[in-house]
């Protein structure tokens, strides 16, 4: 029996929901015998990942044609990459001799029983084939050719096309079921080594990672390692499920996938912005210290800062730079400022000019207002908390701050005022601070 729907590709971006390739239903004992299968699987996330990232491929198959089938489209059709999963342990490295050497029974060599012909053997399904064999021994120097990515192969043309031709060579009889001999098979092979499934799944992690990271979430690593858990779940399933009862749950489609995927950004975005640490990041400081006194009889201090000059030119232009990267802290509440990152910051600028539009509040308040917040939160390390609450004998506070400190968090309330003087004496006296 065989279980083979037609399948329609229109473009790069088709989604492939056909059945998948089976030949036969029977199991033969394979899922019973996946015990000692944890490097496949291993495998098998990397190939998910693929599909996330790459438009072309539309499904991945387990335990179907091969041990693992990608199918992916192009152009030109349809195309599946019959992959090999090889755990076999060995002193010495792949060879020429152990990829086509058969095996030996009553001293006869059985055909189609070499690791070539198996893995030509699986092209049984489509009018184009490509192959992969992944190893954890590294492979000969004669092989690795191989091992080169196919788009950059333009190094090795000549190594390969004398591989092409040694393995045409072999086996002269050993068709598959498409018309193509082990010249073919050499011709669209990849060798993949991978030493260990610490390694890659590590690798994995990492790619994991980044593409949280290109949607613009910074999940932490433990959070990825869940993710990757739960993908080796998805290929433990795909590969446990019975050909002959389950034919549906061998594959994974990359529309799914990504159903899937997208409902974890989405998780990590809520869950990081409840938690989240608003005001976990600062700038370099940029006003200077220049005066430090504390009255400690009467529970009273003062610090004084400055501008300073750069090249004898008093940096205005740089005062003026250092307070607009504090307006959105100033103008909008940490629930906004969570759902931003590095990659769209720029557009919390704009967000804060126009909340502030709507508040009465006249330029000579908010240059004073910005200049506090910004001292509170680059000297003290201080967290702003709204201080619509909070009121002083003579009037509202502006500012209010959490300030962490060894002894117990302390709260800051503020009222910032200009004091248009040109002497630092005269400035002293108007603050009663003298």
């Amino acid at each position: 029996m065989r279980l083979h729907t037609a399948v329609s590709f229109s473009s790069k971006s088709s989604v492939v929901t056909s059945q998948p390739l089976i030949d036969s239903p029977s199991d033969a004992g394979g899922v019973a015998a996946r015990a000692g299968f944890s490097f496949q699987d291993h495998v098998g996330v990397g190939l998910l990942l693929d599909m996330l990232s790459d438009t072309a491929i539309v499904m991945v198959e387990f335990e179907t044609a091969d041990d693992i089938t990608l199918r992916s489209v192009d152009d030109a059709g349809e195309i599946n990459e019959y992959i090999q999963v090889k755990t076999t342990e060995g002193d010495g490295k792949w060879n020429l001799k152990e990829v086509t050497e058969r095996t030996l029974r009553n001293g006869k060599p059985i055909e189609w029983s070499s690791l070539c012909e198996k893995s030509l053997a699986c092209d049984r399904f489509s009018d184009r084939a490509l192959f992969r064999i992944v190893t954890k021994r590294d492979v000969a120097t004669n092989l690795k050719p191989f091992c080169v990515p196919r788009a950059n192969r333009h190094t090795v043309e000549e190594k390969l096309r004398e591989l092409v031709l040694s393995f045409g060579k072999k086996y002269k009889k050993s068709v598959s079921k498409k018309g193509r001999h082990l010249g073919d098979w050499a011709a669209g092979l990849f060798w993949h080594v991978a030493s260990s499934s610490d390694a890659l799944k590590n690798h994995s992690i990492n790619r994991i990672l980044r593409l949280f990271e290109g949607r613009g979430v910074f999940p932490s690593y433990s959070v990825a390692d869940q993710i990757y858990e739960m993908l080796l779940k998805k290929v433990r399933e795909a590969s446990e499920a019975s050909r002959a009862l389950e034919p549906n749950l061998k594959s994974v489609c990359r529309q799914v996938l990504l159903d899937w995927w997208e409902a974890q950004v989405a998780d990590i975005k809520s869950a990081t912005h409840v938690t989240m640490k608003v005001y976990e990041i600062l700038p370099e400081p940029f006003l200077i210290e220049m005066r430090r006194r504390a009255d400690y009889h009467v529970k009273r201090s003062m610090k004084a800062y400055d501008v300073q000059f750069d090249d004898k030119v008093w940096r205005s232009t740089s005062l003026c730079d250092y307070l607009l990267d504090w307006l959105p802290e100033m103008a909008l509440p940490s629930n906004v400022l969570a759902n931003f990152n590095r990659f769209n910051a720029r557009d919390l600028l704009p967000k804060a000019l126009n909340a502030l539009k709507g508040r009465s509040i006249d330029s000579k308040k908010l240059l004073a207002e910005t200049l506090l917040h910004a001292i509170m939160r680059n000297h003290l390390n201080s967290e702003p908390i709204p201080c619509r609450l909070f009121n002083l004998d003579d009037g509202t506070a502006t500012s209010a701050h959490i300030v962490f400190d060894v002894s117990g968090d302390q709260l800051w309330l503020g009222r910032p005022c200009l004091l248009p003087y040109a002497d630092r004496n005269e400035i002293l006296n108007r603050s009663s601070l003298k």
